[in-house]
């Protein structure tokens, strides 16, 4: 790890799940910290090892230790991080694994020069590592920008003689919260505990969950249904041990792959590999 130099941290970072933990903050940040700024080799008992660019060598057991949990926490960690493709681990020396901090190279600032320690810029919108691109990429994104821009004018031409209006999630997430209160009960047997955290994730929560309905079914009654019926196909312990809103909110996409791994045997709808969202019974 270098002495000298500095990171570069999105201001996006308020708004990743990683923000509402201080713990699991600050051992993301040292991951970034003691990550190769460059190729070099490092010493692991008698054995040189090349690591490359936003790679780093250590054991679950020396990360435990000065993050200051136990082996068990340190290891769900670092398989969350895998999971939502923030860093990838694969097979070092000894007890060591190599840690690689995804797209580090690709999105890495290198206009300081190579004498600069400076760590990827990341988008936590998504968890995804984002950086300075180069004028290709930049020229790519502006025609991109372009083309969005087109259809969403073409789109909202075409769709502005239905006179249809989005239905705001805020509008309905106190009802969302009695979703929650009925399915926690049932779930834990006990009564939950809201914060201004929890009612935040909740109007994001129905957001997503919004966003997977077709805009012509997107009532109040039909997104409730759909929300109540996520809840109740959580069945993966690390979930159901950690259960809140918050949580539920940061694995939508992984809970919707549960759903739909879940209903591949059953008759599809909506066309070829479309697997249909809604209750059976709407």
């Amino acid at each position: 790890m270098a002495t000298e130099g500095w990171i570069k941290i999105s201001r996006g970072i308020e708004r990743h799940w990683l923000w509402d933990d201080g713990n699991r903050l600050k051992w993301w940040i040292y991951l970034l910290l003691h990550a190769q700024w460059d190729n070099d080799k490092v010493l692991c008992g008698n054995q040189l090892i090349q690591l490359k660019r936003g790679q780093l060598l250590d054991s679950v057991n020396n990360l435990s230790a000065v993050w200051g949990c136990c082996r068990k926490t340190a290891t769900q960690f670092l398989d969350t991080l895998q999971k939502e493709s923030m860093i990838s681990i694969s097979k070092g020396y000894n007890s060591k694994s190599i840690i690689t901090i995804c797209n580090y190279e690709t999105y890495q600032c290198s206009d300081m020069g190579m004498g600069s320690n400076t760590i990827n810029n990341i988008d936590f919108n998504t968890g995804y590592n984002t950086g300075s691109k180069t004028a290709k990429e930049k020229e790519k994104n502006q025609k991109n920008k372009e083309k969005s821009k087109e259809v969403k004018k073409n789109s909202a031409l075409s769709s502005s003689k239905e006179e249809y209006k989005p239905l705001a999630a805020a509008d309905f997430s106190e009802k969302g919260k009695d979703v929650w209160n009925s399915y926690y009960q049932w779930r834990t047997g006990i009564s939950y505990y809201w914060t201004k955290k929890d009612t935040k994730c909740m109007k994001e929560l129905l957001a997503k969950v919004t966003a997977q309905i077709p805009e012509s079914n997107q009532t109040e009654e039909y997104i409730l249904k759909c929300l109540k019926l996520l809840l109740q196909n959580i069945d993966d312990s690390w979930t159901c041990e950690r259960l809140s809103v918050s949580i539920v909110n940061m694995k939508f996409n992984e809970l919707m792959q549960q759903m739909v791994s879940k209903k591949k045997k059953a008759k599809k709808k909506d066309g070829e590999g479309h697997v249909d969202f809604r209750p059976a019974n709407i």
